[in-house]
């Protein structure tokens, strides 16, 4: 049902274009796919770019993947990703933090008081003009970035990391030599218990 909406939806848009603009290419990818896919998709020779205006991700595992291809990440300057996303080396757009509408708060998920970002769309227009123009630079910034990336977030360094944090911080039992000292025999008298019969 979604993939029928959003293809309404792209519908719907080219429709209010004028006829005689040439509109580019959109490809809508749609369901579930295998890592394999994705890894497929992410190197085509097709995808210049990601590009994410998220609300908040979080981490955002596919943003740090698809940086790793050294592909220009166009993405939110907001969020679990700016600690691995260099303003420097990846394009992150403004925007402003707003309070959750309503009809989104949802028990125990998306709680009253919760804030979105929501990107400013000049930015937008903007990062992906510039992409698009200066695509050699920012590609270059992106292979830097992508290097960066295998170094500080791969599974090794991640370990490394970790096994420092718990040396620091955590200390381990070791084994001592338990030295009792020795008990003297009692003085005593040894009781006889009476047997029951």
């Amino acid at each position: 049902m979604d993939r029928r909406e959003i293809l309404k939806r792209m519908k719907s848009i080219r429709d209010t274009l004028p006829k005689t603009d040439r509109l580019p290419s959109i490809y809508l990818i749609h369901g579930d796919l295998s890592d394999a896919e994705i890894n497929e998709l992410y190197h085509n020779p097709k995808v210049k770019a990601m590009i994410s205006a998220t609300k908040g991700e979080g981490f955002g595992r596919p943003l740090l993947e698809f940086a790793l291809t050294g592909k220009p990440t166009i993405a939110t300057a907001w969020s679990g990703h700016i600690d691995f996303l260099n303003p420097k080396l990846a394009p992150l757009m403004g925007g402003k933090l707003n309070n959750l509408d309503q009809s989104s708060i949802q028990k125990d998920v998306l709680i009253e008081g919760s804030q979105w970002f929501d990107v400013d769309h000049q930015h937008l227009g903007h990062f992906l003009t510039d992409v698009k123009k200066n695509y050699k630079t920012w590609n270059q910034k992106s292979k830097t970035l992508a290097g960066r990336l295998k170094k500080n977030f791969s599974y090794e360094a991640m370990k490394s990391l970790l096994i420092e944090i718990l040396d620091d911080n955590v200390s381990v039992p070791t084994q001592i030599q338990l030295n009792l000292p020795e008990v003297k025999k009692s003085g005593l008298p040894k009781l006889e218990l009476p047997i029951l019969k």
